[in-house]
């Protein structure tokens, strides 16, 4: 059994107009925000073994900060610059090269990208605000076995949320 967590980056700061998008960092709200999903996960006792984040300075910050929270080595974390304005099948092919040996990764994205493919994962559409969590299960033994329709939809939760979904 493989769980993945896909994560959206948390709300990003557009108050310097010179950035480029890839650049922009969170804002007041997005740190705010990664705090609570990260305790969020510490009270479901959600530890990974592994976790992927596109290059991008707000979805770097908001891993950095969420395992900070969970207790997680921020210095293990991978950056794939593949992840930033990636499409499903990039974000297919990240999930079917992660080694068997792990079996609980989180995959932090950008949207629509990120929930489009909990939607071909799991065949739930659901809205994806900023910072959401959706934990999808496969009843595989390999990531190479992941393919659309393959996956559970476990949960999905968000900030603004007052209970978990599903």
């Amino acid at each position: 059994m493989k769980s993945l967590y896909l994560i959206r980056h948390a709300k990003s700061s557009w108050s310097d107009p010179t950035l480029q998008d890839y650049d922009r960092p969170l804002n007041e709200r997005g740190k705010r925000d990664t705090k609570s999903m990260g305790n969020r996960l510490l009270k479901k006792s959600i530890q990974p073994d592994l976790i992927i984040a596109s290059s991008a300075k707000r979805t770097r910050q908001t891993a950095k900060r969420i395992t900070k929270v969970i207790g997680y080595d921020s210095s293990s974390i991978i950056t794939k610059k593949k992840l930033y304005h990636c499409s499903v099948i990039d974000m297919l092919d990240v999930t079917n090269k992660i080694e068997d040996k792990y079996q609980h990764v989180f995959i932090l994205g950008h949207n629509y990208t990120i929930s489009e493919y909990c939607d071909y994962l799991s065949g739930v559409a659901h809205p994806f605000p900023t910072c959401t969590i959706a934990c999808i299960t496969f009843d595989v033994d390999s990531w190479k076995e992941v393919s659309g329709g393959t996956g559970t939809l476990n949960w999905i939760d968000f900030p603004k949320n007052t209970n978990t979904i599903l």
